[in-house]
């Protein structure tokens, strides 16, 4: 039922709203999901709310939450930096001990009432220098991370009926319809009302470091342990790591450098250390139990090998097996089989190859000019299909004038002119499997 007037006199909350069902959490914030939000709602969203950014995460959670947004730091003036890396209790004791060298010194003794202190207060200074210097360093890695942020969301408002409007994603308000679609950043916290597809997976591998994009549903989870889980045996174990922290220090003077050096060479591996005892903690460390994707790995896959059938004769079955080289997106590589290059358009076995898998998938290859780098667009595991056809070249492509962004898609875009897709069969749990039908010459096969 579509309602003609909206209204902001109360202020939501919405506890647990994965336990709610779409229709609850829709008629909690007097929303259509075909229609969206009238106008006035949304400028009363917006002035109650402000924007998306500095939404409280208790207050908002319908079609999205709140938006991950990064927040601007300013950078510490160097005064206050400087004084930071005074504020800590071993380092005042030696500001005591260095002035109480000069009250008790003794007439005869130039040492004790100057060389010492001045060596204290000069390693003082020094670890002063080198956290400042540290601090400095990691606010350029920090504001990196904002390039995984979100500009732009897509959303569904009653002023434009039928239309999709695409706006800042700063600007969402509490009850906006989100549509995302293959290749989108999800712009916030958001809660599934209905998938237009047969199934619907998201990327987490930046947040949780799965390989594997994850299944979403829009069912309600009502068992709240599934998401809250068992929060004592977490806060307990956070509790001891961060007593035995704080209890493991020896004298700054003697540390700094010692951790200086191993923030160094770190550094040379592309260790991002934002703090000196992060570095005395690992040194403790004897065993870390991490995920495999973005954190040993580059957080891209890329096709190994590949086999097709020479002979297939009653039992007499013979395999050849091709080595594909190249680890990265980069669609870059060659086609080895026993150690020699080979040419893939001389196999009708690759041929074929090569034009299931570009017409088995829905993402891209796309050229990052701003960081010469090649990136994935949709699915990874369907990404690196489309890295093997460019590599394969079945077609015998000259790409010598070709652009770096038209290297990237120029095999796929023949094999997919050759054809056309009707519709797609997609993968599920029952079949198993995923299937394009397509037509080639005005003939379905």
């Amino acid at each position: 039922m579509m309602r003609t007037k909206q209204s902001l006199s109360t202020k939501i909350i919405i506890d647990y709203p994965w336990t709610k069902t779409k229709e609850e959490i829709a008629d909690l914030y007097h929303v259509d999901e075909d229609i969206g939000l009238l106008e006035d709602l949304i400028r009363q969203s917006f002035e109650r709310y402000g924007p998306n950014s500095n939404l409280n995460i208790s207050i908002i959670h319908i079609i999205h939450i709140f938006y991950i947004e990064l927040p601007a730091e300013e950078n510490k003036p160097l005064g206050k930096l400087i004084l930071k890396q005074f504020d800590d209790l071993l380092v005042k004791i030696l500001l005591a001990a260095a002035s109480l060298f000069e009250e008790h010194k003794e007439e005869d003794s130039l040492v004790a009432t100057f060389v010492e202190p001045l060596v204290i207060l000069l390693i003082l200074i020094a670890n002063a220098a080198v956290g400042v210097w540290q601090e400095r360093n990691v606010e350029s890695a920090i504001e990196a991370l904002k390039e995984y942020e979100s500009e732009t969301a897509h959303v569904i408002r009653q002023s434009r009926l039928g239309h999709v409007q695409r706006i800042k994603a700063r600007n969402l308000v509490p009850g906006s319809i989100v549509e995302v679609t293959v290749g989108d950043k999800v712009p916030a916290d958001i809660r599934i009302t209905t998938i237009y597809s047969t199934t619907l997976r998201v990327d987490q591998s930046l947040l949780t470091g799965e390989s594997v994009s994850v299944i979403k549903h829009t069912d309600p989870i009502f068992d709240l342990g599934a998401v809250n889980q068992d929060k004592k045996k977490i806060f307990f174990f956070l509790f001891f790591d961060i007593t035995v922290a704080g209890i493991l220090k020896g004298l700054p003077a003697v540390i700094t450098t010692c951790l200086a050096l191993g923030t160094r060479r770190m550094a040379k591996k592309n260790a991002i250390v934002r703090s000196l005892l992060s570095v005395e903690i690992l040194a403790c460390t004897s065993v870390i139990c991490s995920d495999q994707t973005g954190t040993l790995t580059t957080n891209q896959m890329s096709v190994c090998r590949t086999f097709i059938f020479n002979k297939a004769e009653s039992n007499d079955i013979q395999i050849d097996q091709f080595e594909v080289t190249g680890s990265t997106y980069e669609p870059k590589g060659d086609i080895m089989f026993n150690e020699t290059k080979f040419n893939c358009s001389n196999r009708s076995g690759l041929i074929e190859l090569a034009e299931c898998a570009a017409l088995c998938i829905d993402s891209a290859l796309d050229y990052n000019e701003s960081k010469g780098v090649y990136e994935k667009v949709g699915e990874a595991t369907e990404t690196v299909l489309t890295v093997l056809v460019e590599k394969m070249n079945v077609f015998n492509t000259n790409k010598s004038r070709l652009s770096l962004q038209e290297i990237a898609i120029s095999s796929n875009i023949i094999i997919r002119q050759k054809y056309r897709k009707e519709f797609t069969l997609e993968f599920s749990c029952d079949r198993k499997s995923m299937s394009p039908i397509c037509c080639y010459c005005w003939q379905r096969y």
